[in-house]
């Protein structure tokens, strides 16, 4: 956590797309990320993800970049395949 409250993101959206849930679940836990949901989604059609896989991963609504800052308690949306 930053002296301003804010945390620092180790990677950006579109690096966390296709791994597993779980392991991202972690990896925002692990950037001090307080207010995580996870929402399983069949991804439509033409999605090629395998089941479990991160389809996206949002803060407070957006897509964001690594070592991006956000306050602790932003809204992280895991969306994957189920």
């Amino acid at each position: 956590m930053m002296s301003n409250g804010g945390v620092k993101t180790s990677y950006s959206a579109n690096d966390l797309k296709g791994m597993q849930y779980e392991v991202v679940v972690e990896i925002m836990e692990k950037d001090g990320f307080t207010n995580i949901t996870v929402k399983a989604d069949d991804g439509g059609f033409f999605n090629s993800q395998e089941e479990g896989e991160v389809i996206k991963v949002t803060i407070d609504g957006s897509s964001f970049s690594a070592d991006s800052v956000e306050a602790a308690d932003s809204p992280v949306l895991i969306v994957y395949k189920e």
